[in-house]
């Protein structure tokens, strides 16, 4: 009984951390390196979850404190049309918060650069809460784009408005 009330407990605290702490969730994209890696910590790197995205292969690999309990080569499937939430859909449910970006980039047309430093600024005055530093590159050796950005994830709100969506798409078909 008391190992019961104890699992029960646990459970209760780990769905309340859900709520209160949030992920921290980073991106890197780097042209020169033909690389794109997603970082997800939770809990000072109690648990953490890396994609990389390289030409040749992908790779999602989990750790728990820090040791591989996990990694999978990643390959595109298929979608079957189903009642299936859409990427965007994904997109619009996330709760985040604390956006930051730091931009680095060089076009060979200077006026490209320009048009780009722009668009970014209009962006970070548009849309509360993000944070872009943009480090632009008028004459640059060869083009080139690295991002490293980053938020935070408050998984509880974001699991919440996945299923309220999942149940609005059910109920209009």
């Amino acid at each position: 009984m008391y190992l019961l009330i104890l699992i029960l407990l646990l459970l209760a605290f780990f769905v309340c951390l859900l709520f209160f702490k949030p992920m921290d969730v980073t991106l890197l994209l780097n042209t020169n390196q033909d690389q794109i890696s997603i970082k997800l910590n939770w809990i000072e790197s109690l648990l953490t979850a890396k994609v990389q995205i390289n030409p040749g292969a992908s790779v999602l690999s989990i750790f728990l404190f820090k040791n591989r309990i996990y990694s999978k080569p990643l390959h595109p499937k298929k979608q079957k049309k189903r009642n299936k939430l859409t990427f965007v859909d994904y997109l619009y449910s996330l709760s985040l918060q604390k956006m930051y970006a730091s931009i680095y980039y060089g076009f060979k047309d200077p006026f490209d650069t320009g048009i780009t430093s722009g668009i970014l600024q209009f962006i970070e005055q548009t849309f509360q809460g993000v944070l872009i530093k943009q480090y632009p590159d008028f004459i640059p050796g060869k083009e080139y784009i690295i991002i490293n950005a980053g938020a935070e994830l408050n998984l509880g709100k974001t699991m919440i408005a996945m299923m309220n969506d999942k149940q609005k798409k059910i109920r209009s078909n």
